[in-house]
């Protein structure tokens, strides 16, 4: 082909490449895509943390049991048990105090005694929600901000401020109740709220205003201005929250550990806490007890107390580590530069390998720039356009190349066989607008395998007789899935994960997953002896099944695309390969699977179980063999078993221990057998309470 061409098909292919990308990134799903790759990186790619200057004191377990047994007294509690903590911590040298606590609703009893106490400590900040939209309410203690609201981006909301007398006594005021992105994750908070009679910043703003009460406060539309302190803000007015990504983000004290130090030091003693635990601090007082707070979801945890966030967003602004995430035009330069780089790549090099290579090389700079950006100054680039854009534009040119100049079909197959798995790139040599990110919902059989006690094991071996294993075991075993028609998603270790009915559909995937598994533990028993005389510890591979509906497709992270699966129904899967543990079995399927495949495979259900996470039980059953391959094993397995699992639920454990004896006389190597012959033991001892509703709790996952 002449240059020219080629140069035509290089604009042609990078301009529909770079345009498709744009129109994916105002999609909602290509937004939130992007938006988790921020989490991932938040989670992989932080600085070594320095020692924080917040501080937490929240009402925990230890402190509802404190003060139920010393004074009877259950949450919440009276203000005036916040009168000692007070005192220490100002004793103690704290800052500035937060409550990210409300006192929307009076006290009595306690109000005037907090009010007085929150005068003389002097810094400290009361935290309130909107509780209705509207024109907005107004703002005691508000701050003064220079140049006046011009900048402020805030939906005007009714503070449902404390209490009087203690909204008199405070420092001031901040909002406590920051919007999670539509996703539903916590990245971004507005640092400062309008109100009619002045401005509030959210918590972690307010608490460094309190403690810094002489500091200026100005917006400029681009950034907040505190003191010598800039934290930039987005189109929204919202700063981007540094996260800390350590275990635990923030040092923390219990409330009542802090309550009876202070108590001690009111009454002239000497307190067991060194007196300045929180010299220099600013300190948080939240609540982590059970039922007493809400969890947020964050880039950093899925299930995060709300006082992190305020806590994160002050050590930001302290530590002058705020994000910042690059403007759409630059996002959008860089992308028009990658997408056309890979399509020159694509088109101009003779070779698929050359054109590979190249683009594999202008993708992983472009991602070590985008890391060390972000790990070094939170600075947020995109990296789902430019991976998708480069993606496109690569795939775009062979297939153009194809029909143009009638390369062979192996050249995509080529380009693509390190990263995806053959049964996918068919689909996309036959159907190339699937090269696009996204999944759909498929009913599938999602298939765990383990072996057990791996980590020993492996500590047995040295490493190319290990690596020699493995390659035997995972070849044997990925040959009977394949063979069943299923796919493999991915190898952890000595782990399998395979689903079937994706990308190939197949309306009987329970039944080939099943099966797939009888036979795996079947061709594990072949392999055994000559594992044995070779020296090699005892192999017992775990394999769990779970059948229904499941997102499958190409999913997107920071290095490669990846044809895999997401959902409940894979996580339960997941659960069942390791739930084998509990009743000492090799293979466990779920309900859903059990619906599916009841009529052609022989199983008997082992047990109800509450998984770890999950409020409703769920049937977990074993399969014995494919139907017409019983024996009389198998069969007395299954009937005898259930029958006594009915008797053991009805609560006639007798009745259920004479069955599971007879049983074990016969087959005395049945271990789920013996499993609930002890636990028939331990309620013969300890009688089940009336509400025992047969169903075994599963602690850990």
């Amino acid at each position: 082909m002449q240059f020219n061409k080629r140069l035509l098909m290089m604009l042609s292919v990078g301009a529909g490449a770079f345009l498709l990308t744009v129109g994916l990134t105002q999609t909602e799903f290509f937004e939130a895509v992007e938006a988790r790759s921020h989490d991932v990186r938040v989670r992989s790619l932080h600085d070594q943390a320095p020692p924080p200057e917040a501080v937490l004191v929240l009402v925990d377990e230890h402190s509802l049991e404190f003060f139920k047994n010393e004074f009877d007294v259950r949450w919440p509690f009276s203000r005036g048990a916040y009168c000692p903590v007070l005192h220490f911590l100002k004793a103690s040298g704290a800052k500035a105090v937060a409550f990210d606590i409300q006192f929307s609703e009076p006290d009595p009893m306690g109000d005037e005694e907090f009010a007085e106490c929150i005068k003389a400590a002097g810094f400290v900040v009361l935290g309130y929600q909107c509780h209705a939209q509207g024109d907005g309410a107004p703002a005691p203690h508000g701050v003064e901000l220079e140049g006046g609201a011009a900048h402020v981006k805030s939906a005007p909301c009714t503070p449902l401020l404390p209490v009087e007398p203690l909204r008199s006594a405070a420092a001031g005021f901040a909002a406590i109740d920051p919007t999670p992105d539509p996703d539903g994750v916590l990245r971004r908070v507005r640092p400062l709220e309008a109100g009619k009679a002045g401005f509030h910043g959210t918590l972690g703003v307010g608490l460094w205003l309190a403690a810094n009460p002489d500091a200026k406060l100005r917006h400029d539309g681009g950034a907040v201005h505190l003191g010598e302190r800039r934290i930039p803000v987005d189109h929204d007015g919202e700063m981007l929250v540094r996260w800390r990504a350590v275990e635990p983000p923030f040092p923390r004290h219990s409330f009542s550990t802090v309550f009876a130090n202070g108590v001690l030091l009111e009454e002239g003693g000497k307190p067991q806490l060194p007196l300045d635990t929180f010299a220099g601090k600013a300190v948080f007082i939240g609540t982590s007890a059970a039922a007493t707070y809400e969890f947020r979801v964050t880039p950093v945890r899925e299930a995060d107390y709300g006082i992190h966030v305020h806590a994160s967003v002050y050590e930001s602004i302290v530590s002058g580590k705020v994000g910042q995430r690059a403007a759409p035009w630059l996002d959008m330069a860089l992308l028009f530069l990658l997408v056309f780089m890979v399509a020159g790549a694509a088109v101009l090099l003779p070779t698929v390998g050359r054109q590979a290579i190249l683009s594999i090389v202008v993708f992983g700079a472009y991602m070590a720039v985008a890391g060390w950006l972000f790990q070094r100054y939170g600075y947020w680039l995109d990296v789902v356009a430019p991976a998708v854009g480069m993606f496109m534009a690569f795939s775009g040119a062979n297939v153009l190349n194809y029909f143009t100049e009638g390369k062979a079909k192996a050249q995509i197959r080529s380009a693509f066989q390190h990263y995806l798995a053959p049964e996918v790139i068919a689909e996309l040599v036959a159907d190339p607008s699937k090269l696009a990110l996204g999944g759909k919902r498929l009913e599938i059989t999602a298939f765990f395998s383990d072996i057990a006690g791996f980590t020993t094991f492996s500590e047995q071996l040295e490493p190319t007789a290990l690596v020699g294993f493995l390659n035997e075991y995972l070849t044997a075993l990925t040959n009977i899935i394949l063979e069943e028609g299923g796919t493999v998603d991915k190898y952890e270790g000595d782990a399998i994960i395979a689903m079937f009915g994706a990308p190939l559909e197949h309306s009987d995937h329970a039944v080939r997953a099943v099966r797939s598994a009888l036979r795996c533990q079947q061709r594990l028993d072949e392999l055994r002896p000559g594992w044995r005389a070779r020296g090699l510890p005892e192999v017992k591979t775990r394999i769990g099944l779970n059948s229904g509906l499941a997102v499958v497709g190409n999913m997107g992270s920071e290095q490669r695309f990846d044809y895999t699966m997401i959902g409940d129904t894979v996580n339960l899967a997941a659960r069942l390969e390791g739930t084998n543990k509990v009743y000492d079995t090799v293979l466990m399927v779920g309900q859903g699977t059990h619906a599916l495949c009841h009529e052609s495979v022989l199983m008997r259900e082992l047990d109800s179980v509450r998984v770890k996470g999950k409020t409703e039980p769920i049937a977990v059953y074993e399969p014995l063999a494919m139907v017409g391959a019983e024996t009389a094993r198998t069969n007395a397995l299954q009937t005898a078993y259930e029958g006594a699992l009915a008797a053991y639920r009805q609560r006639d454990f007798a009745g259920a221990r004479a069955k599971l004896d007879e049983l074990l006389a016969e087959y005395p190597d049945d271990p789920p057998s013996g499993v609930l012959l002890k636990r028939i033991t331990w309620f013969e001892e300890n009688p089940p309470p009336p509400e025992w509703d047969g169903v075994f709790e599963m602690l850990t996952k």
